[in-house]
């Protein structure tokens, strides 16, 4: 690690600030990598494939955001003559999370001064208008493609596969449960594992056909005997017996406010968020029995509020410390909040929660939540209804139903035939 004359010093890819107290601060990374998809990608290594064409005389790849804020590859080129097939020649050469989500065609690249790329010039630029191959051309591929459009945030033709198209698990889980709301059956999640299009989709037998869903929703249970948790809980719970890092679960997401807010309004409201989502005031006890849910009376979700308009930089050191305080999983809620005042019309929230009760989707629904109610709030008006849901102890018990009987047997055996050890054709044959 060396120091550099601003309080600076870099350590292989990651830069930190060095504070007076001693303290060092993270700022960054110094090299191009990202996240995409769960995976730490390189948009170099695209640079290359896309450059290996023999049609492209130059290429570019950087970081952007799609319609729905996830980060994703946009990719730049110039060429000598229209390339085809461009796309398709990606996906048989790089795995599917490495195909960038935009492939834009340039005059040339923009550059520095010193001649070199102008990266932070393209990541300016605005995606180009996308262009929808083939429309929808019956009822329910016109529905399915707006379905997809919802979950994608841009329209797509009916021949575009869903990888191509940036797809990823958690928006293959999202369709397949506004498919079933539409058409009241379930699409098996597996379908979107390969390119699926809306037209292939549109053929399959239970989407022509509609009718009753496949797959039981959950009803209430019978009788007031605590819950056993669902299966992602117990996990939590098992883990949570070994593991040295109390916090290990816990996630921080910071959301910045720009503008005059309304504090008392904002804390309403993640009050009116602990009452009507459950799954925030669920906790894990211990019982001779084993792991139970405890569902506690809804109260005020604890908000600390700090004045940081002296030092703003400190927000990031702030947020880390409340992420790093544990939750104790056997009291609800296991969720609270940090407001940073940054600037007189400047805010960062931090929402720290405990794995168990926000996962990437239900934060999703958290946003837009805030969204609906704290300009209601604000107003003075009646917050918007929640809409009815299931509690988490009914949804326990469902899905204790569905993973029984022939369905757990063939999850076992899977289980079991995964878990066997792989040859290696090496020189002494060894068992990985």
């Amino acid at each position: 690690m060396r120091a550099s004359g601003k309080g600076e010093a870099v350590h292989a890819w990651r830069l930190v600030r060095l504070r007076p107290d001693g303290e060092l601060d993270y700022c960054g990374r110094t090299d191009d990598q990202v996240q995409v998809r769960g995976h730490r990608v390189e948009p170099g290594e695209v640079e290359a494939v896309l450059a290996a064409h023999p049609a492209v005389t130059a290429a570019a790849v950087v970081a952007g955001t799609d319609a729905t804020g996830a980060t994703c590859l946009r990719a730049f080129y110039t060429a000598a003559a229209p390339v085809d097939g461009l796309r398709g020649w990606l996906r048989r050469t790089l795995p599917t999370y490495l195909v960038p989500a935009t492939l834009a065609h340039l005059d040339r690249l923009p550059l520095t001064v010193n001649g070199k790329v102008d990266r932070a010039a393209l990541a300016a630029l605005a995606p180009a208008d996308r262009v929808v191959t083939t429309a929808p051309r019956d009822a329910v591929e016109r529905t399915l493609a707006g379905i997809w459009a919802q979950v994608l945030g841009f329209d797509v033709g009916v021949d575009e596969p869903f990888d191509t198209l940036g797809g990823h698990s958690l928006h293959a889980v999202r369709l397949v449960n506004r498919i079933t709301e539409a058409f009241g059956v379930t699409v098996p999640l597996s379908v979107f594992f390969g390119p699926v299009t809306v037209a292939e989709l549109a053929r399959r037998p239970e989407l022509a056909a509609g009718g009753a869903p496949t797959r039981p929703v959950p009803l209430p249970r019978a009788g007031d005997a605590p819950a056993r948790p669902t299966a992602a809980q117990a996990r939590y719970w098992f883990i949570d017996q070994f593991v040295a890092d109390p916090s290990l679960y816990n996630v921080g997401t910071v959301f910045a406010i720009d503008g005059r807010l309304d504090v008392p309004a904002l804390r309403t409201t993640l009050t009116e968020l602990l009452r009507r989502h459950e799954a925030l005031r669920l906790c894990i006890v211990d019982t001779p029995e084993g792991p139970r849910q405890r569902v506690e009376a809804a109260g005020d979700l604890p908000l600390d509020v700090v004045d940081l308009r002296d030092r703003p930089d400190d927000a990031t050191a702030v947020f880390a410390a409340a992420t790093r305080r544990p939750f104790d999983r056997s009291r609800a809620p296991l969720v609270r909040a940090v407001l940073a005042r940054t600037g007189d019309e400047a805010w960062q929230l931090c929402l720290v929660a405990h794995h168990m009760a926000i996962d990437a989707a239900s934060l999703d629904v958290l946003m837009r939540d805030i969204g609906r109610l704290y300009p209601a709030i604000h107003d003075g008006g009646p917050p918007p209804p929640p809409p009815a849901t299931p509690s988490w102890a009914d949804i326990a018990a469902w899905e204790a139903a569905e993973l029984s009987g022939p369905r757990l047997a063939a999850l076992r055996e899977f289980h079991d035939f995964s878990s066997r050890p792989l040859a290696c054709s090496s020189h002494n044959d060894r068992a990985l």
